[in-house]
């Protein structure tokens, strides 16, 4: 699938490989123990990990170079067998223009990479300012020297680890927020992908296809611990306890193959009702064999997380099989 000169086939999901595609430190081993590992990951697009405007404290404690302080933060879980993670990381980070002055982002190379922003606050009008101040920053940037790699902008309105009160303010507005961002796509070509979870209603992403607010969705991302309607069986995951792992952080998002059934019925959905936006499907794919389902449900390109943690020996065919079919 491709959109503007960019090709959308196989990419690395928001925060799977760090701010600027520096990975963690696991991924070291990785790329010593697995063939073609390390080859295979520096192919791919990547979104970089979800930034704010400004510094975001979260439940993650990031050294001097915002990598994660400790080597197993207490509010991330692994779950190796069942191919899963809970993480209640609450968009920790520096903010944007941090980020930006480090000057990694704008050394990125690759054939593109997506650079992933979630406005935060208590008001609608303090996150239209807060859009508003990424989207000039980012025009500054291009200005002054730009970017290496190609580069494209998601809006995250998926994390289910901020305040819910936050995060219902940003969907409720997600059409406003949108439209702060046009004068990237038109001014400067970008791709606008906006990213979803699965309980975002197909009216609501028929409405934002209709009035062409962005040029692809990706569905979805970590759903917030206990949500119920998705057939997630949270009991039976989670049968020696009656609550999250993550509780005292809230409970946290699962993320990893438990979403892999859901996401595909809401892909199929949307093209049942009609809704012909095109889709980068993310959430449990962790194998060949998800990869031609997802696309016999009708998505146009993937993205994965979970696997590039807990299943790298897959990355390779994966990432293979991914450009191949798309």
């Amino acid at each position: 699938m491709k959109i503007k000169r960019i090709e959308f086939n196989v990419n690395a999901a928001a925060g799977a490989l760090g701010w600027w595609g520096e990975g963690y430190w696991y991924h070291e081993f990785y790329r010593a123990l697995i063939p073609f590992f390390a080859k295979t990951v520096d192919s791919m697009n990547f979104v970089a990990k979800t930034t704010t405007w400004d510094s975001q404290k979260g439940n993650l404690t990031l050294k001097k170079d915002y990598t994660p302080r400790c080597l197993f933060p207490g509010c991330i879980r692994f779950y190796f067998f069942l191919c899963m993670m809970l993480n209640a990381v609450k968009l920790s980070g520096p903010g944007f223009k941090k980020l930006l002055k480090t000057g990694n982002m704008q050394k990125v190379a690759r054939q593109a990479f997506g650079i992933s922003f979630m406005p935060v606050g208590e008001t609608l009008e303090e996150m239209l300012k807060q859009s508003r101040s990424f989207r000039d920053e980012l025009i500054t940037t291009m200005q002054n020297g730009g970017f290496e790699s190609p580069i494209w902008v998601q809006i995250n309105d998926s994390c289910p680890n901020i305040d819910s009160k936050e995060h219902a303010l940003v969907t409720e507005n997600i059409k406003e927020i949108l439209k702060v961002f046009q004068p990237l796509r038109q001014n400067y070509n970008l791709v606008l992908d906006l990213k979803i979870n699965l309980l975002m209603p197909n009216s609501t992403i028929k409405e934002i296809w209709e009035k062409d607010l962005c040029d692809l969705i990706t569905l979805t991302n970590t759903i917030k611990f206990g949500t119920e309607g998705l057939r997630i069986n949270w009991r039976q995951l989670f049968w020696w306890r009656k609550n999250s792992p993550l509780e005292k952080f809230g409970g946290g998002g699962l993320s990893g193959k438990p979403l892999f059934e859901p996401l595909c019925q809401k892909v199929m959905s949307l093209k049942l009702d009609n809704i012909w936006i095109p889709i980068k499907a993310s959430g449990g794919i962790s194998s060949v064999e998800d990869i031609f389902v997802i696309r016999s449900c009708g998505a146009g390109a993937v993205e994965f997380a979970t696997a590039i943690s807990l299943r790298p020996w897959r990355i390779y065919r994966m990432v293979k099989t991914a450009k191949e079919i798309f």
